[in-house]
């Protein structure tokens, strides 16, 4: 039986609590690293959040659907642009 003293407890509370720091951490950057309170996504990271391909996002930025911004030949979207455009397209089912 497992208990608190136990030396596999002991390391899964110092790997939760080294996890928790790194979390903090990150959290604590991004909040820094982002510009006037906005976020801004890379494609890999919105075509994750959407779960389409690289290919989709490329043909909406052409057919001007969605916002985006080209810095050094880097393409980055606005998070509440995007969260925006959703909300707009959005249907209600009933």
């Amino acid at each position: 039986m497992l208990n608190e003293r136990d030396g596999q407890i002991k390391a899964l509370v110092h790997s939760i609590n080294r996890i928790r720091t790194c979390i903090t951490i990150l959290k604590e950057k991004a909040r820094k690293s982002s510009l006037y309170d906005e976020i801004y996504l890379t494609d890999k990271e919105l075509q994750t959040i959407l779960k389409v391909s690289r290919r989709c996002l490329q043909e909406w930025r052409n057919r001007g659907l969605m916002p985006y911004y080209i810095i050094g030949g880097k393409v980055l979207y606005c998070q509440s642009e995007i969260q925006k455009l959703l909300d707009e397209h959005r249907f209600n089912v009933k």
